[in-house]
């Protein structure tokens, strides 16, 4: 039967700084006060029925973030649009090939090796990264394959599968994925690297975590394997560190953060 999960002691205010880290300017919640009837009844609130503290409230209520920097130097570029999404979503290639999951694949394996990086939308100006991820690019036509050979001259470029397999009006290419890309890409594999494009078709964090580690290295990008379920958001000179594990964990430095908390550096 369905059920609402209960959030670990220490959650709601992990997830509060977590927004906060990430740059977001309010953080609203749901529910304020417990509902009376309806399935809103089911969720957990801020205030009980009777308006006394839920214990959300009382994590939040002694949350001190100070600091607000919204400077990331990033040097890695995760894209990401939305057109894409329902294109990937209207007509996937499998039970779990839509947009989301490829697009989370790819970023936990960014965040498991402590990178910088910023979201950013495939016709934007990449100037200034020197690692650039599209995990799900579906739709391509020429205008944005040219913008993306471009970037390929300054940057590196690594690719989820179905990569320009459709254009913006959703038929499959005449020539085949990946369309206007062909110049670009290379063959069919779980990874194929030519050039400045590497393609990776495998579904499988491990093995994009060790394309990625390659690259950056490569590139003089500074990695730090981090253990799993530990992450850290950096944001101007405040680093946000957090453990979403139920146990302590190790960190590179040799500090153990509480489990399902979170700890500010250079605040």
């Amino acid at each position: 039967m369905p059920s609402n999960p209960w959030p670990a002691d220490g959650a709601v205010a992990l997830w509060t700084a977590e927004a906060y880290a990430h740059g977001g300017a309010l953080v609203s919640y749901f529910r304020w006060r417990a509902a009376t009837v309806a399935p809103d009844l089911m969720h957990c609130c801020i205030l009980r029925h009777d308006e006394s503290l839920n214990r959300g409230k009382e994590e939040i209520a002694v949350l001190e973030l100070a600091g607000h920097p919204n400077a990331v130097d990033a040097q890695v570029a995760l894209l990401h649009n939305y057109e894409n999404l329902w294109a990937y979503d209207e007509q996937s290639s499998s039970a779990r090939g839509t947009y989301w999951p490829q697009t989370l694949l790819f970023n936990s394996a960014l965040r498991a090796l402590d990178l910088k990086v910023n979201v950013v939308h495939p016709d934007a100006g990449l100037s200034g990264y020197r690692l650039v991820v599209a995990p799900a690019l579906r739709l391509m036509d020429e205008r944005r394959a040219r913008h993306l050979r471009a970037e390929a001259q300054l940057a590196h470029l690594v690719f989820g599968h179905r990569m320009g397999h459709r254009t913006p009006t959703r038929p499959v290419h005449e020539d085949g994925q990946p369309g206007p890309l062909h110049g670009l890409l290379g063959g069919h594999a779980a990874v194929v690297r030519y050039g400045n494009a590497t393609t990776i078709g495998a579904w499988s964090r491990s093995q994009m975590t060790e394309v990625v580690t390659g690259l950056c290295a490569e590139l003089g990008i500074i990695t730090t394997p981090l253990p799993d379920g530990v992450w850290v958001a950096h944001r101007g000179g405040i680093d946000t560190w957090v453990n979403a594990n139920e146990e302590s964990a190790s960190l590179p430095s040799g500090s153990l953060p509480a489990p399902v908390a979170f700890e500010r550096r250079g605040a």
